[in-house]
């Protein structure tokens, strides 16, 4: 099964917005992605995995190490990985 979004939502707190996007697949099952706009073209990037499969805090690593590859910049990455 390829890797796809199965859904996107925005969240609004106070004067802050973040995208929430959950992707489901093969190897991304469990994994959420939180994108907030930081101003001058940078975004923060919140990525959350659930332990109930094989994903491990390395292929979290490689997400975020692909984003800053194709030119997102990404000045803090911060990895959660749940029990």
């Amino acid at each position: 099964m390829a890797d796809i979004v199965s859904s996107t939502r925005l969240l609004r707190t106070g004067k802050e917005t973040e995208l929430e996007v959950q992707l489901h697949g093969h190897t991304l099952s469990g994994v959420t992605l939180r994108l907030r706009s930081l101003g001058n073209g940078h975004i923060a990037i919140q990525a959350t995995a659930s332990r109930q499969g094989d994903f491990a805090e390395l292929e979290l690593r490689a997400i975020m190490a692909a984003l800053s590859r194709s030119g997102i910049q990404v000045p803090e990455a911060e990895l959660i990985l749940r029990d």
